[in-house]
C-alpha cells in the first residue's frame, strides 16, 4: 500500500485497524479510544500524535531484525516535554534526554526504528494517558498473558532497556537499504520502509545494524508508534482510569 511520504513519516500510532485483536473491547471501550483520538493519545486514521507510551514485557524474541534511527515528524509539539522526561527516566531514572528538535515549524523526534518479520513477546503491558477537560487525565492500560504474537512489526523506540540481549548472525554499520535487503525485506513495502527509508536522503544511506535471531529480556520501553501485519494478545485485558495527572 503506497503512502506518501508527508503521511509516512508522522509519529506516535497504533494501527489497530491492521492488529489481529479477537476480544471483544465493549462500546465503553471504543467510545474511551475515540477520546483519546480526540486528544491526540491514540491517533486514528493512521495520524500520528506523538504523545509516548510505556510498555514493558518479560521478553522478545524475534526474526529478521533490523534497527535504524530516524527523525520522525510528530502532530505537533504537544507531546515533546513528555516524550524528554520518559525517556529521561527510563534511561537515567531522572530528568530529560533531548529527544525532540524543531526544524522548519515542524518537531520531531529522534527515534529508533525497529523492524522484525516475526516476533513472540511474552506478558506484553502498555500503558498510556492523555489530559481531560475536567483537570485530570484518563490512563488506558492494555496488557496480555502469556504470549503476544507478531508478523511485519514495526517498533518506533526513543529509549528502550533490557536486562540482556542476544544476537543471532549480527551486522552493524550497513546502511538501511542493505540491512533491510539482507533480511529479506523488500524495498518501499509497507511495513519494511514505513517512512520512504530507502529513497530518501540521507537515512536511506545510513547506518543501521541487523541479525537474523533478536532476543530481549526484562523489557521497559518508551515508544510513540507500533505497526503490525498481525498482532495477537493472549488473554487480552483493556481497561481505563482517572488519574490526577499524566
Amino acid at each position: 500500500m503506497a503512502r506518501s511520504p508527508e503521511a509516512a513519516a508522522t509519529v506516535g500510532r497504533t494501527r489497530w485497524r491492521r492488529f489481529g485483536l479477537a476480544a471483544g473491547a465493549g462500546v465503553g471501550a471504543v467510545g474511551l479510544i475515540g477520546y483519546l483520538g480526540a486528544t491526540g493519545a491514540f491517533a486514528l486514521s493512521f495520524s500520528f500524535s506523538g504523545i509516548p507510551f510505556q510498555l514493558s514485557a518479560d521478553s522478545l524474541s524475534g526474526t529478521h531484525f533490523v534497527q535504524y534511527a530516524f527523525p520522525d515528524k510528530l502532530a505537533s509539539s504537544a507531546g515533546a516535554s513528555a516524550l524528554n522526561n520518559g525517556a529521561g527516566a527510563l534511561i537515567n531514572g531522572s530528568g530529560s534526554i533531548n529527544n525532540t528538535a524543531s526544524a522548519g515549524g515542524s518537531t520531531y523526534a529522534s527515534d529508533t526504528v525497529t523492524q522484525l518479520g516475526s516476533a513472540t513477546i511474552s506478558n506484553l503491558a502498555q500503558s498510556i494517558c492523555a489530559p481531560t477537560p475536567l483537570g485530570n487525565a484518563i490512563r488506558v492500560t492494555i496488557a496480555g498473558s502469556g504470549d503476544t504474537t507478531a508478523s511485519n512489526l514495526v517498533i518506533q523506540a526513543p529509549a528502550l532497556t533490557a536486562s540482556g540481549a542476544n544476537f543471532n548472525n549480527f551486522t552493524i554499520g550497513e546502511s538501511v537499504g542493505s540491512a533491510l535487503a539482507g533480511q529479506g525485506f523488500a524495498p518501499n513495502n509497507d511495513f519494511t520502509d514505513p517512512y520512504g527509508a530507502l529513497s530518501g536522503q540521507p537515512i536511506g544511506g545510513s547506518f543501521a545494524q541487523g541479525a537474523d535471531r533478536v532476543t530481549l529480556t526484562s523489557i521497559k520501553q518508551v515508544g510513540v508508534g507500533t505497526e503490525a501485519g498481525s498482532f495477537n494478545i493472549s488473554g487480552l485485558k483493556l481497561y481505563a482510569e482517572f488519574v490526577s495527572s499524566c
